[in-house]
Parts: structure tokens; C-alpha cells; sequence
């Protein structure tokens, strides 16, 4: 008995979700009043978003990482390059992404293909609406940094109709092509079942006492540790 009692203590163990303790590196931006953990423990996209919003901070839930402005996206991008080694990014590429390392954003067009939304549970006005279409599509009242080259934009491209996720690019895309469809920092979308490393977003600081209004930017801090 006390055999079987073990074991089914480390089957329901292993069925727990990843605890907050996990993440690799933490920013925090105190204009905005945000809050981002990295983690480096690859997963697919579903498994990534469903970490993220198992996470709270000072009763704020966690999503995967929406990004709303370009100060944003590139506070975030340089804090990513400076906590993941080109060394690790084996670890988190993106074969369908040109070969090209990625970590997840929470936004996708899993509902109807081409409308690409923002994932963001129990806030309100979300799911929202962020692109419509295509690399020829239009961008809906939102910020968006898809994957452009020679100032023509490439993505998204729903490359053999199986790319419904958005990632944000560690490196230029395809890998040693001659050519490029997108540079780090941008946007590609890419096949959920990708296991990518990835950011969950908290709109709060631990310790304060009000939700953040803006969209990243502004002065920050960072620290990291091993995973």
C-alpha cells in the first residue's frame, strides 16, 4: 500500500501546473505598472497560455504577453536578448518560423482564421481584435510589428495553413537563406504545437496596490536566474 501511495503521490506531482517559482527572469516596469516573468520551460502554445493564466500576483491573474506599442515591444525584445543566449535558442525555434528562435505572445486566429486576437481572460474587452487577414490584411485600431523585409510585410502567411499562434522573433527569419521575411524583435506566426520558451504579463507590480494602464514602456528593471 504504501508503495502504490507513493507513486500516486508523484503522478498527481507531476499532473501539477508549473508553479510561479519557475520563471527565468523577471522585468518590471514601474510607469506602466507591469509586470513580466520569463520562463524557459518550452512549451506549446495552449500549455504556455494555460501556465499564464494559472499565475497571480497581488490577486492580478497573468496572461501570455500582449504587447500594445512599439515602446513596448522594443523594452521587452532588448530584455529577451539580453536573458536569452543565442546558445539556448535550439531550445525555443520555430522549424514552420524559417528556423528561427521565438517566444510566445498570447495572441492568436484559432476562432476564424485571419482574425487575430489578443488572449486576455476576464478583462474586459477581450478577446480583442488586433489584425484582420493576411501579410496584406490591416491592423484593427492596434499595434502590430508582423514580419516585414525591403519595407514589404511578409506576415502573417498561414505557411501551410497550419500557422494560427504569434511569436516574437529572437532572429532574423528563414535562418541562413540568403534572405530575409522578418528581423528580431518582429512578429511571425507560427504552428501552436511549437514548443517555445515564453512570458507571462501581469498588470501590477508586487506590492502595488493599483492595475497599470499603459503598455510597457518607460523605465524598468530586470534580473534574471538560472533555470
Amino acid at each position: 500500500m504504501l508503495k502504490i501511495s507513493l507513486l500516486l503521490s508523484f503522478l498527481t506531482w507531476l499532473s501539477l501546473p508549473a508553479e510561479a517559482q519557475t520563471w527565468s527572469a523577471k522585468l518590471t516596469v514601474t510607469s506602466s505598472n507591469k509586470t513580466y516573468l520569463l520562463y524557459k520551460d518550452a512549451k506549446t502554445y495552449q500549455q504556455a497560455r494555460e501556465v499564464a493564466e494559472s499565475q497571480v500576483i497581488d490577486g492580478f491573474n497573468g496572461y501570455l504577453l500582449n504587447i500594445d506599442s512599439s515602446a513596448e515591444n522594443t523594452q521587452v525584445h532588448d530584455w529577451l536578448a539580453g536573458q536569452i543566449d543565442s546558445s539556448e535558442y535550439g531550445s525555443t525555434s520555430a522549424s514552420d518560423g524559417g528556423g528561427a528562435a521565438y517566444v510566445w505572445l498570447g495572441g492568436d486566429d484559432r476562432s476564424v482564421e485571419g482574425d487575430w486576437l489578443w488572449r486576455r481572460p476576464s478583462a474586459q474587452g477581450y478577446p480583442k481584435l488586433f489584425w484582420r487577414g493576411n501579410y496584406d490584411g490591416a491592423a484593427q485600431g492596434s499595434y502590430t510589428n508582423w514580419g516585414t523585409a525591403d519595407g514589404m510585410q511578409n506576415e502573417p502567411d498561414n505557411y501551410q495553413s497550419s500557422q494560427d499562434a504569434v511569436a516574437i522573433a529572437l532572429q532574423s527569419w528563414p535562418v541562413n537563406a540568403g534572405f530575409e521575411l522578418g528581423t528580431a524583435g518582429q512578429w511571425n506566426d507560427v504552428d501552436i504545437a511549437n514548443r517555445l520558451y515564453y512570458v507571462v504579463e501581469f498588470d501590477t507590480i508586487e506590492g502595488s496596490s493599483s492595475s497599470g494602464s499603459g503598455s510597457g514602456s518607460g523605465s524598468g528593471s530586470g534580473s534574471g536566474r538560472g533555470t
